[in-house]
């Protein structure tokens, strides 16, 4: 499966496509409202919120980076335990540990390059989310 990712001031859009190219998914979410439009559950590999949540862990939650940038870092968001560790100023990896999970997601950034691996066993998958192309979105004026 491919995602893509469009932010906006406002709102953060995720396409989901299958390997030939066809939509199977959109999730549109504005402040803590959601919107999804998907093809039905038994198509999909992937619940598009649980999509929707990494990406979310994977770009937006994170604990304090160390002042040396080696180490590790706890902070807690909303009942969930968010760990990174650092290595040589590079984020590595971060663990998520939410009230009632038995076991956590684990999200393993690869130093030097725009992969991150995600195995989240609650939800029952694995994948590799690289980002392909990144523009910064600029305050209108």
């Amino acid at each position: 499966m491919q995602i893509v990712v469009q932010k906006t001031a406002d709102e953060l859009v995720v396409i989901g496509f299958n390997p030939i190219g066809a939509k199977l998914f959109t999730v549109r979410q504005r402040e803590r409202e959601t919107e999804v439009d998907a093809l039905p559950r038994a198509v999909l590999p992937v619940p598009p919120l649980n999509v929707l949540r990494d990406l979310n862990r994977i770009r937006f939650l994170a604990a304090p980076r160390p002042d040396d940038g080696v180490g590790g870092s706890t902070q807690s968001f909303g009942g969930t335990e968010v760990t990174d560790t650092w290595q040589a100023g590079t984020l590595i990896r971060r663990k998520l540990t939410s009230a009632g999970d038995r076991l956590p997601t684990t999200l393993t950034f690869e130093a030097g390059s725009s992969s991150v691996w995600v195995d989240n066993p609650s939800c029952g998958y694995v994948a590799e989310w690289t980002t392909v192309s990144e523009d910064a979105i600029h305050p209108a004026p």
